[in-house]
């Protein structure tokens, strides 16, 4: 604190109130930069401790010694700086400026040699060759300001975790994923690697590895309708979305969607009264189609009837005839309601004799 008193032929004065004063700070030394991981808009510089009591109330920073912009203060000998340009060198004319703030005022400035921002966010393709056990990714590397560096490495990130990385200076690359698990959804996030460090990954994307064959497929007739199988089995492990499942009747050469996406499922279009030795399921999610099953076997029921009249009408009944269906028939069965309820007719043979009916009806 500073005091003022003045002095006369009769002596020294009253001092004054006593009124605070703080001398400016050095220059900030800068003794390195670091490339911010994760953020090319970033730097991290480490500076030297300030000397002196008074309070450093912040950093400002500069490429052209006369815009600043605030730094962020991490500890008394660490800063970020923010808002840069990625993948780009700073020398000179653009060299990274850094002054100090105290209660007393702004320092001259201190300044770093030449630095690089880290990578920007890479372009990424559309997921490509989706196995049940990994995919390709496309990536291609993003330019930047004058004196960028190229790429060292791209590295990936699989549902927020740690990232893995793969040498290649390679501007435009695949990433080929594999090891992964099958029938199962990834986020998975991609950044390039320069010699500054690791740049700002890109925004995630899905894929989806293809799910295995179901297992244990049997096929059931479905009662009443001889153009459809019901097929029960065991759905492949893990834990995408089943987009749906798919049915061949022939081996695997054709494929048609089935009703249902857990089991059983049915499916439909066949013929009756028909043996189908080389039926195949498989599952099919976001990624595509997964592998399908050995052929399995099922069989149709009979047609229905045709041709029916009614003839020989008595009070409490009367005689139909009709046309069999194709196959070896073991009986047939009557309904008087409309299909709700049905009675065996007691026989394997047209025509059938309805019995106990009520009168006039």
């Amino acid at each position: 604190s500073v005091t003022v008193r003045a002095n006369s032929a009769a002596g020294t004065g009253t001092a004054s109130t006593a009124v605070a004063g703080t001398t400016l700070p050095a220059a900030p030394t800068i003794s390195a930069y670091a490339g911010y991981t994760g953020d090319g808009t970033k730097l991290t510089l480490t500076i030297g401790a300030a000397s002196g009591t008074a309070s450093i109330t912040g950093y400002k920073w500069s490429t052209n010694g006369s815009t600043w912009t605030a730094a962020t203060i991490v500890d008394s000998t660490t800063v970020v700086v923010s808002g840069l340009a990625a993948n780009t060198k700073y020398s000179t004319g653009t060299k990274i400026q850094l002054i100090a703030t105290n209660a007393g005022g702004d320092s001259s400035a201190g300044n770093i040699g030449t630095s690089y921002t880290t990578p920007a966010a890479p372009t990424v393709g559309a997921v490509t060759s989706i196995t049940a056990s990994g995919f390709s990714l496309p990536v291609t590397w993003v330019a930047g300001g004058a004196g960028y560096t190229a790429p060292t490495a791209w590295e990936y990130s699989l549902d927020g975790g740690a990232y893995t990385s793969v040498a290649s200076v390679a501007t435009s690359y695949t990433l080929v994923l594999s090891g992964l698990s099958s029938n199962t959804t990834y986020s998975v996030r991609v950044r390039a690697k320069s010699t500054a460090g690791s740049g700002t990954a890109a925004s995630a994307v899905s894929a989806t590895t293809l799910a295995p064959a179901p297992t244990s497929p049997v096929a059931s007739a479905v009662p009443g309708d001889s153009t459809k199988l019901s097929v029960a089995f065991t759905a492949p492990s893990g834990g995408a979305t089943v987009t749906r499942y798919e049915f061949s009747t022939n081996g695997g050469t054709a494929w048609s969607t089935a009703t249902g996406t857990s089991s059983p499922i049915t499916i439909s279009g066949l013929a009756a009264n028909t043996s189908y030795s080389q039926l195949q399921i498989r599952l099919v999610n976001a990624g595509g189609s997964g592998t399908a099953t050995a052929n399995f076997s099922g069989t149709t029921v009979l047609a229905a009837p045709s041709s029916l009249s009614v003839s020989n009408s008595t009070s409490t009944g009367f005689s139909v005839a009709f046309t069999a269906p194709t196959g070896t028939v073991t009986g047939y069965d009557i309904s008087t309601d409309g299909g709700t309820s049905w009675t065996d007719a007691a026989t394997t043979s047209s025509p059938i004799a309805v019995s106990g009916l009520t009168g006039n009806t």
